[in-house]
């Protein structure tokens, strides 16, 4: 499940303001659209499949295909906690699900690690 949520508001409480602080000010008028999970929900399947059909995926076996829905539901794990610290103001970027989100860490797309 993904969820649009608009971009927390500065509070102006504070007589410092962190850079994270003034980029949201900065974006409060903008609505952003960042990525949030549920690996709970009765759409886990289905969302894996879309995945998979918009980046032109396909696995050579059921065990391969098992293995990469696993590191992908921990990329979608990954990106709800950091767009979460976004929100709260703790990181200055977002971060969104890709083509790359069944990859290992450390692994590229040619298939090697390095």
């Amino acid at each position: 499940m993904r969820i649009s949520l608009p971009c927390p508001p500065h509070s102006g409480n504070s007589t410092v303001t962190p850079l994270n602080s003034r980029l949201h000010t900065a974006m409060a008028e903008e609505e952003l659209d960042l990525e949030f999970y549920d690996n709970n929900s009765g759409d886990v399947d289905k969302e894996f499949e879309e995945w998979k059909q918009k980046f032109e995926k396909s696995y050579e076996s059921p065990e391969e295909e098992a293995k990469r829905k696993k590191l992908w539901l921990q990329t979608r794990v990954m990106v709800t906690e950091h767009n979460r610290k976004y929100q709260r103001g703790m990181v200055t970027y977002t971060m969104g699900v890709n083509q790359f989100a069944d990859l290992a860490e450390g692994e590229h797309p040619c298939g090697c690690m390095h």
